[in-house]
């Protein structure tokens, strides 16, 4: 198993937009996307016809969907960006890294408050072993943002913070 992980610096909230830079995003992509596309290319190049891509989640993109959701309450539902709109999407991530790296196998994206990167594990570990596919590539994020300040303020602790994980499963050596 191959693995990546970033975090933000220590005082920081968010990792970084010059660290952001490094998984190459798109002009238009949100900050949901570009934390996905830089710790799927931090893996390097994956060279694998049969690959799969699972995305994990907690909150998804929270700041684009609030977003186009105060857009839709101002400016009503015929005004909202339709690139807007797809930003607000779970799946987003996924579709990003799809197209980056050129993966034409199953995705998917899973969201669980609690335990995602196991619920992400234990999906690749089933594809490899029914021979959907050859190797899964697993990524993992979550954003910082006003969502994971109100839920510390509520529990008057830290939640969590922004990050970002892959790791890459392939059959025979999981």
């Amino acid at each position: 198993m191959t693995h990546c992980e970033f975090f933000p610096a220590q005082n920081e909230s968010r990792i970084s937009d010059d660290v952001l830079k490094q998984g190459q995003p798109p002009r238009r992509a949100n900050r949901f996307s570009k934390l996905a596309l830089l710790a799927a290319r931090a893996l390097g190049e994956i060279k694998n016809e049969r690959l799969g891509l699972i995305v994990g989640t907690a909150l998804g993109p929270h700041e684009s969907t609030s977003q186009v959701h105060n857009d839709m309450m101002d400016f009503g539902d015929a005004n909202v960006s339709p690139t807007a709109f797809s930003h607000s999407v779970h799946n987003v991530a996924a579709a990003y890294i799809a197209q980056a790296l050129n993966i034409h196998g199953p995705c998917l994206t899973v969201t669980d408050f609690e335990n995602v990167a196991e619920r992400c594990r234990e999906l690749a570990h089933c594809w490899l072993a029914d021979g959907t596919c050859d190797a899964v590539l697993v990524v993992t994020l979550d954003e910082a943002g006003f969502v994971f300040d109100r839920i510390e303020a509520e529990m008057s602790a830290l939640f969590a913070r922004e990050s970002a994980t892959s790791f890459l499963l392939v059959k025979g050596s999981e």
